[in-house]
């Protein structure tokens, strides 16, 4: 039903329009009131369905204190072992590939060889440092040795040693995938399946730096943002099914040709939230308890409805284990 519709039919029984009341009302009052209907509704039910597929999208830390041991072999660029920072700037949290590239570059030309490019590639996910000096020999990347510094080794390259050529190619980094942001609508999560297969949900703490990656065989929600554990090594189809907010309609008028974001079996529900809402306005109080009735009656009708789809009572398998591991004994 589109929000013009609602509008008239609002009117109407609240007995503002149609020669039932010399009384006239804006309609941009029946715009408010509907739309406030509408989020109250969306409110009770805690949420409206709906279904996204997410992309992941790495994401890293940068922290102040955070660094990497280098050593460049030959070439004009040759630089001495030493620990480099890896923020030459403020510290920055999630921020892209693309931007810790940049941050990264640097980082390295402030304190080791001023001529130098890092990519990170959105194909294969991997950081690269180029030298830019057909003379390097190899490029060697360990953890820091002074104490001031923690290792960023793992978060940036998920390795470390010695390459023997002009470039120094990373692998995969460490748990950049674990966490991916959720719809800006976002509410409640309801279901969630990756590659196919549904995810169970498991405690928060689990996901706390997991350092592990492969296939996610359960999730975590905190927030807008939904944790995955193992963190994925590759996109697959990673599908969600939630309950989000409807966006607000404009009561200017603009959107009196959308239709109403409920679903349709619902629509009626803020035109009887909007006409109590007239109705008290006129003092007329016994229409307006009639109307908010009406309202409430749809939306326990709504949740009936929602409950005789879930069948609880039936055993709920769930794809989710522990992590596992491994432990040395040696």
């Amino acid at each position: 039903m589109l929000l013009s519709s609602q509008i008239i039919y609002a009117e109407r029984r609240a007995r503002v329009s149609g020669g039932a009341l010399t009384l006239t009302v804006a309609s941009e009052v029946t715009r408010e009131y509907i739309n406030k209907g509408v989020m109250e509704f969306a409110k009770a039910v805690n949420g409206i369905p709906k279904e996204a597929y997410l992309t992941l999208s790495p994401r890293f830390d940068s922290p102040a204190n955070f660094a990497i041991r280098l050593t460049i072999t030959g070439g004009g660029n040759a630089y001495a072992v030493g620990d480099v920072c890896t923020t030459a700037t403020v510290a920055r949290n999630d921020v892209t590939g693309a931007t810790m590239a940049v941050i990264l570059k640097e980082a390295l030309s402030a304190n080791a060889f001023l001529s130098c490019t890092v990519t990170w590639s959105l194909a294969s996910w991997v950081f690269t440092i180029n030298p830019q000096d057909a003379l390097t020999t190899a490029i060697e990347i360990e953890p820091p040795t002074s104490f001031q510094y923690i290792n960023h080794c793992p978060m940036l390259f998920n390795t470390e040693g010695t390459q023997a050529s002009a470039i120094w190619v990373g692998e995969i980094p460490l748990d950049c995938t674990v966490e991916t942001d959720l719809p800006d609508d976002f509410l409640e999560i309801e279901f969630v399946e990756w590659d196919g297969s549904k995810l169970g949900p498991a405690p928060y703490d689990l996901f706390i730096s997991p350092s592990g990656n492969g296939t996610p065989n359960c999730y975590t929600v905190k927030g807008r943002k939904i944790r995955l554990a193992p963190a994925p090594i590759s996109q697959k189809s990673f599908h969600i099914r939630y309950r989000h907010m409807p966006d607000d309609l404009e009561v200017d008028g603009t959107d009196d040709a959308v239709d109403c974001p409920l679903p349709l079996e619902c629509h009626w529900a803020p035109i009887y939230y909007a006409s109590a809402l007239l109705a008290e306005e006129q003092l007329d109080e016994e229409t307006a308890k009639r109307e908010m009735g009406m309202f409430w009656d749809e939306v326990n009708k709504y949740r009936l409805r929602l409950a005789n789809q879930t069948p609880t009572l039936f055993p709920r398998k769930t794809n989710w284990q522990a992590i596992r591991v491994d432990i040395d004994e040696a």
